[in-house]
C-alpha cells in the first residue's frame, strides 16, 4: 500500500512530512529512551546546532516556561563538529529516518569550514542555523541581514553539493526578501520560522530570569505568527520549486494541517516533544486521516491549497523542480553508515517528570516531561541540469554526480 504521508523534500525521500527539530533531540537518540518513541515516525530529524569548536553555552538558567510557551536561552553547547562526525555520527541508526545536520558558526568562514567537515560525513542535509536568538555572536545578526545571510549561503554552497536549506528568523523587518536572497545565493530548502526573541523577569530579585537576559521563544504562543510567515514565504519560494519546512507552535494534526495548507511542504515538531513525546505517530494519524476524508492521495495534494484573494502559491504537484546547484570539482563521496550492534549511543542525561503550572490544551490529556539532553543515511545519488547559474556551473553544464564528473554542453 501506498504511504499516503510520503514526501519529497530537496531530493529526499521522506517517510513522513514531520522534521524533529534542532535543539529539541539532542543529536538525534535522545527520545528513543522513551517507551514508545521511534525516529521511524518522523520524516527527519534535525541534529543539535553544531560549531567549529566546542561550545559550553550560555549560563543559566537556560529554560523558562512562559504562558503557551517556552524561552531557552542554551547558547549552542555542543561538543564541536569533529566529535560529531567521528564519534556521534557512527552511532546512528542510517535506517531509521533521514537526518540533517545543523550548521552554526561566529564567522562566515566559520559556516563554510562546518559544512566543509560535514559535507565528508553521512549526513543527508543540512540545515544553515543564521537565526539563532540566543547567542551573542553571529546568529540572529546574520539572520536579520539579507546581505549577510546570502553571503553565509553562499559561503556554504561552494563546500557541498547536499541539500542546503535555510533557517530564517522571524526577527527582520521583511522576511520574504531574505529567503529571495537566500534562494538566490544557492539555497536548496527553507525552515520558517526560528524562536522570536522573549525576555522574562523576576519580580522579587528585578533580574532577567535568563541567563543571557533574552531566549529565543517557542511553543504554541507563536503559531499565528509562524503561520504567517510560512504563507509568506511560499509565495516566494513556492513558484521556484524551493521547499520550506513550517515550523512554530505545531502540538497536533490540526496544526500541523493549517501549515501544509498555508504552503510548507513538512512540518517542524520542537517544543512539543517536551510534555508529549509520543506526539508525531498523533501529528501523523491526524494528517493521513485528513487527506483519506478529503480524497487526496499525498502531501502534496494539500500542500499550498490556501484559499485566499493574496495567495499566490503554487499547488506542490504543479510547482517546478530545481536540481541542486554544483561546484564544480566537488564530488559527492556516495557512503552509508549505520550504528553498529550492540555500541550505545551518546549519552544523555533524563530529568525527572515535572507539573507545568500552564496547560497547551490541545485535543487530550498532556504529558508533561522534561528531557535536557546534549545524526544518517544513504546518499541518493543526484543527477540533473544546473537550472540556474551559480558560480562556475551554468545552465548549459550537464551535472551528472553519479559518474562524478562535470561535462558543459
Amino acid at each position: 500500500m501506498e504511504n499516503l504521508l510520503a514526501v519529497d523534500f530537496c531530493g529526499l525521500k521522506l517517510a513522513s512530512p514531520i522534521v524533529l527539530l534542532s535543539g529539541c533531540v539532542g543529536f538525534g537518540e535522545e527520545y528513543t529512551r522513551v517507551q514508545g518513541f521511534s525516529n521511524t515516525d518522523a520524516g527527519a530529524v534535525v541534529l543539535k546546532g553544531t560549531t567549529l569548536e566546542p561550545r559550553l553555552g550560555n549560563p543559566p538558567h537556560r529554560v523558562y516556561e512562559t504562558p503557551m510557551g517556552m524561552l531557552n536561552a542554551i547558547g549552542l553547547q555542543n561538543p564541536g563538529v569533529d566529535k560529531v562526525v567521528d564519534e556521534i555520527l557512527p552511532t546512528l541508526d542510517f535506517n531509521e529516518t533521514r537526518f540533517i545536520a545543523n550548521i552554526c558558526g561566529s564567522t562566515i568562514d566559520d559556516y563554510a569550514a562546518v559544512t566543509r567537515r560535514f559535507h565528508d560525513s553521512p549526513i543527508d542535509a543540512m540545515e544553515i542555523n543564521i537565526s539563532c536568538p540566543n547567542i551573542k555572536e553571529g546568529g540572529v545578526q546574520f539572520g536579520n541581514d539579507p546581505d549577510m545571510s546570502a553571503r553565509v549561503v553562499d559561503a556554504c554552497r561552494k563546500e557541498t553539493d547536499k541539500p542546503l536549506i535555510t533557517k530564517l528568523s522571524p526577527n527582520q523587518t521583511d522576511i520574504r526578501e531574505n529567503a529571495r536572497r537566500c534562494i538566490d545565493a544557492g539555497s536548496d530548502g527553507l525552515a520558517v520560522i526560528n524562536t522570536l526573541t522573549g525576555m522574562a523577569i523576576d519580580t522579587e530579585t528585578r533580574k532577567p530570569v535568563i541567563g543571557n537576559t533574552q531566549g529565543g521563544l517557542s511553543g504554541p504562543a507563536i503559531k499565528p505568527i509562524a503561520l504567517l510567515k510560512v504563507f509568506q514565504v511560499c509565495q516566494v519560494a513556492a513558484p521556484l520549486g524551493i521547499p520550506v519546512i513550517g515550523q512554530g507552535g505545531i502540538c497536533s494534526a490540526r496544526d500541523a494541517i493549517e501549515f501544509l495548507i498555508a504552503g510548507a511542504a513538512t512540518v517542524g515538531i520542537g517544543t512539543a516533544l517536551f510534555y508529549d513525546p509520543l506526539v508525531c505517530r498523533k501529528i501523523n494519524d491526524g494528517i493521513a486521516d485528513y487527506l483519506t476524508d478529503n480524497a487526496m492521495n499525498s502531501v502534496a495534494d494539500l500542500t499550498g491549497t490556501v484559499d485566499t484573494p493574496l495567495s499566490s502559491i503554487a499547488p506542490a504537484q504543479n510547482r517546478p523542480r530545481r536540481a541542486p546547484p554544483v561546484r564544480v570539482g566537488l564530488k559527492r563521496r556516495p557512503v552509508v553508515g549505520s550504528a553498529p550492534a550492540g555500541q550505545a549511543a551518546s549519552s544523555c542525561q533524563v530529568l525527572t517528570s515535572w507539573q507545568s503550572p500552564y496547560a497547551w490544551k490541545h485535543d487530550r490529556l498532556l504529558i508533561h516531561t522534561s528531557i535536557d539532553v546534549a545524526g544518517t543515511v544513504d546518499c541518493a545519488d543526484l543527477c540533473g541540469n544546473a537550472a540556474r547559474h551559480d558560480g562556475a556551473v551554468r545552465a548549459d553544464h550537464h551535472v551528472d554526480l553519479r559518474m562524478e564528473t562535470i561535462t558543459t554542453a
